[in-house]
């Protein structure tokens, strides 16, 4: 079950990202949606970063999966 949500997460942050950067016209939510878009592939860049910087703790798995997420999460909570 981890896996297939795991998957499903950045296919679902991308439609929703994409939905709101076409649809509104604030600049925290459009930059919300625009991060949760680029989520996945800042995720890879983070885990190869911190992943030469702490090779032996699982830093950059957790890093990877929450950073990119959660400033897009409390950019769109901010807009609301």
């Amino acid at each position: 079950m981890f896996l297939i949500r795991f998957l499903l997460l950045p296919v679902g942050s991308v439609i929703l990202g994409k939905a709101l950067v076409r649809t509104q016209r604030d600049p925290s939510p459009r930059l919300g949606g625009l991060l949760l878009v680029l989520a996945l592939p800042l995720g890879i860049l983070l885990a190869v970063m911190l992943g030469a910087m702490a090779p032996r703790t699982d830093l950059s798995f957790w890093a990877t999966i929450t950073v990119p997420y959660g400033v897009a999460w409390l950019l769109l909570g901010y807009a609301l």
